[in-house]
């Protein structure tokens, strides 16, 4: 618990959570109670406790019908090696299914109690000074998947004219279609709602992908309230459908975070569960029922099929410490391929399986850059000139999704050629611009502002979902079997903290350490995609 207290942060080098700007702001800043200060300022005394919430959609069953949504909180002031291990994790309620809840922060409001409570200090005894003192815990991090944080932030959701929460960019629709999902192109110069605006109300043309429109604390929170205090229900839809926010969140209490970058996009949903299976479909020729267009970046016959097949067979020659099963036929049945799966095959097998197979080379080249620079992300630390080159690469990488630029050969004046790989600036195209895409482009803002993106992952989540898979006693009423496994844990902690009786009621027997975890000790990750961190990046 003395671990945030310790710490020493390191101008050039992000490390942790507690090198981003969040935290370093919050801690010149005075605490404030419905808008009066309080006398202390945040973490201002090394005990005091930095927290994370976590949530996400949980589906009891195969048949995804059925959903709930827990929420559990990480503390921050443990170091990261056991930090996020299961036995440190505090569940604080599950949101139960099986349809999504109309009003999520209901949910959230028991908490939000307990953490103002925090904020004035909670009176509790220092064994070690023998003393009475103030405790105080803050909230700094809220992060999960998309649907969840749109959910807890009360925003429209990533279909919206506004999807993203991080800034501004206008979604566009397919056009002469049925479909009502948004997407955001940089480029949409050529799509109709720009052609045909009106010239007092044009549209933006062209996005600068290192100039977005970013949001702001005040400008969202302003919006919450404009919205929140419509004076009818037909005006309150049109002010959130002109900025994307349904109204004030719960969460807007607390003075510890801010809006929007309190809640950055977590990592594995969004390479590992997103962008990487959408290539995918698109080099398979399977994305959305589009074809190639005026390129060919898809596999040719049994191209796919053969890299499967290749996956599966690496793992008799892959040590069983670099990952946690082995590698499976990933052209079988992708959709059983878990996060961390995929993010092996991307790291280590991708880059060789796919290497010669695209008609063009730029096909390639374009995906190793990505690997490249998510090796860069998944590193331990990072330095300030790692960051720059992250924030540059995402840029590139996204323009480069939707146009790159190649000094033609074939010209002896260098005409610029233009080589459009997924997006090609067509409108009806524009479904290959997803927010998952343009979510890139906000990864270096959040390191710089939250620290490692290992910090508010959420693999953590998922091995804790994956824990009341097991315990769901009842088909029937799986939701209330959650429930009462969760209480019945707490209470149990409960009592052995109360009675420090830890061993004499641990529902597992020991771990006895044997040859084969002493004989992989130095090579073990100790989390998902660490044993890419000393690697270097692929020429």
């Amino acid at each position: 618990m003395q671990y945030r207290g310790k710490f020493i942060s390191d101008a050039d080098i992000i490390k942790d959570l507690f090198d981003g700007e969040n935290y370093q702001r919050l801690k010149e800043e005075y605490v404030t109670i419905g808008g009066v200060p309080q006398p202390h300022k945040f973490f201002s005394d090394p005990r005091d406790i930095a927290l994370g919430l976590s949530l996400d959609g949980f589906c009891p069953f195969k048949r995804r019908s059925q959903t709930c949504w827990p929420l559990i909180i990480f503390n921050y002031n443990l170091p990261p090696e056991i930090r996020f291990l299961l036995r440190y994790i505090l569940c604080v309620g599950v949101i139960p299914g099986p349809r999504k809840p109309k009003d999520a922060d209901s949910f959230a409001y028991p908490l939000i109690v307990e953490l103002l409570e925090f904020l004035a200090g909670i009176s509790t005894f220092d064994v070690e000074q023998n003393a009475l003192f103030a405790l105080h815990a803050y909230l700094v991090a809220v992060f999960g998947d998309i649907p969840a944080i749109s959910m807890i932030m009360r925003m429209k959701g990533h279909n919206a004219i506004f999807p993203c929460r991080m800034c501004l960019i206008k979604g566009i629709r397919v056009p002469d279609t049925r479909n009502t999902t948004h997407y955001v192109p940089l480029y949409r110069a050529n799509h109709p709602t720009v052609t045909l605006a009106p010239g007092d109300n044009a549209e933006v043309a062209v996005y600068a992908s290192g100039n977005l429109p970013l949001r702001t604390h005040k400008q969202f929170l302003d919006q919450a309230r404009h919205v929140q205090f419509a004076p009818t229900g037909a005006e309150e839809e049109r002010r959130a459908k002109a900025c994307g926010i349904k109204g004030i969140p719960v969460l807007s209490h607390l003075p510890s975070l801010f809006f929007p970058s309190s809640f950055p996009f977590d990592f594995m949903h969004l390479i590992w569960e997103n962008l990487l299976p959408n290539l995918i479909l698109l080099w398979t020729g399977k994305f959305k029922g589009l074809d190639e267009g005026c390129e060919s970046y898809q596999l040719g016959p049994g191209v796919w099929e053969a890299i499967g097949e290749a996956t599966k067979a690496s793992g008799s020659t892959i040590p069983s410490a670099y990952a946690t099963a082995r590698p499976q036929n990933v052209a079988e049945d992708s959709s059983a391929c878990t996060a961390d799966s995929w993010s092996f095959w991307a790291l280590y097998l991708g880059p060789v399986l796919l290497r010669g197979r695209f008609q063009k080379e730029i096909y390639y080249k374009h995906f190793v850059k990505l690997i490249k620079l998510l090796r860069l992300c998944l590193q331990f630390e990072m330095t300030k000139e790692e960051l720059t080159e992250v924030r540059e690469g995402f840029q590139d990488w996204v323009e480069t999704f939707e146009r790159s630029v190649i000094i033609s050969q074939l010209h002896t004046n260098n005409d610029l050629h233009f080589v459009r790989i997924y997006y090609q600036n067509s409108p009806d195209r524009v479904s290959t611009c997803p927010l998952t895409v343009h979510a890139l482009l906000h990864i270096a803002d959040s390191i710089e502002a939250m620290g490692p993106v290992w910090a508010y992952w959420a693999f953590p989540m998922e091995r804790f979902c994956g824990k009341l898979l097991r315990h769901i006693k009842s088909r029937r009423h799986p939701f209330a079997s959650i429930d009462s496994y969760i209480t019945a844990v707490a209470q149990l902690e409960q009592i052995k903290n109360r009675y420090n009786a830890h061993d004499q009621l641990a529902l597992l027997p020991p771990k006895e350490a044997n040859s084969r975890e002493f004989a992989f000790d130095e090579c073990k990750p100790s989390c998902p995609c660490a044993s890419s961190f000393s690697h270097k990046c692929i020429d």
